[in-house]
């Protein structure tokens, strides 16, 4: 779903302003569709191109979080998958 006009503006202002926010608002997009390893692989390169992010310690948290998500999918995924049978 597109954001609203007004929300995409606000949005490419602050990527303007803030180069770094380009990667912010991508993590944030794919988390908010469960596309966790995607999710923080953005918030990764937010932390990289950042100089000096005040919100480090939450981003860090968040990608702990995002990480541990992604692998109970992988495992649940794993579980629910029928093995082949020789």
């Amino acid at each position: 779903m597109l954001a609203a006009p007004s929300n995409r503006l606000s949005c490419s202002k602050e990527a303007k302003k803030e180069p770094s926010a380009v990667w912010r608002l991508g993590a944030r997009a794919h988390e908010l569709q469960s596309h966790f390893d995607e999710a923080v692989q953005f918030y990764q390169r937010y932390l990289r191109d950042k100089v000096d992010p005040p919100d480090r310690a939450d981003v860090e948290r968040r990608i702990r979080e995002l990480g541990e998500l992604a692998e109970r999918r992988r495992e649940a995924m794993r579980r629910n998958t029928p093995t082949a049978q020789l």
